[in-house]
């Protein structure tokens, strides 16, 4: 049986995970609906991707986003783009080594606003937790503390990390 101390850590685990990948998502899908002018080589693969999210088929949207990098001459608009699709299923196929490398890389693009930094930064720390890489919870935690993150959950996974 689970101590209190030990079920209070994994539900904020939990909500954080949960927040982070529902601000993920939704700038997956502001970003698709018209913002940047994809590719049809680019657009394809993409949509079927967040079509395999949508029903819950998280390998088979990975997979059509190896297609979509395998795209020559990306832009740097499109890698974001392609990269915000991957950190999603990622986590939601729970590879957290994938999903850390594409948060890692969004949060270092010119291309990431500064409001889509801080879910980035959540959907990172939630990562790495899963992962057990305690440094890394701890580096991104003091980001998005640094940043001005507003939510209180960040400090305590810092805390019990």
């Amino acid at each position: 049986m689970q101590s209190k101390k030990s079920y209070k850590a994994n539900w904020v685990n939990q909500l954080a995970f949960q927040i982070g990948l529902l601000f993920t998502v939704a700038a997956v899908q502001a970003q698709t609906s018209g913002s940047i002018a994809l590719r049809a080589e680019l657009h394809q693969p993409l949509v079927a991707a967040q079509e395999a999210l949508k029903n819950n088929q998280a390998e088979q949207a990975l997979s059509r986003i190896r297609e979509a990098l395998a795209v020559a001459q990306l832009t740097s608009a499109e890698r974001t783009l392609v990269l915000r699709t991957q950190a999603v299923a990622a986590l939601k196929a729970q590879n957290w080594n994938l999903a850390i490398e594409a948060l890692e890389h969004l949060l270092s693009s010119p291309e990431v606003t500064a409001a889509d930094r801080l879910p980035l930064l959540e959907s990172l720390i939630s990562a790495a937790q899963q992962k057990k890489d305690h440094a890394k919870v701890v580096k991104s935690a003091r980001q998005y503390i640094k940043e001005g993150g507003p939510k209180p959950v960040v400090r305590l996974v810092m805390i019990q990390t």
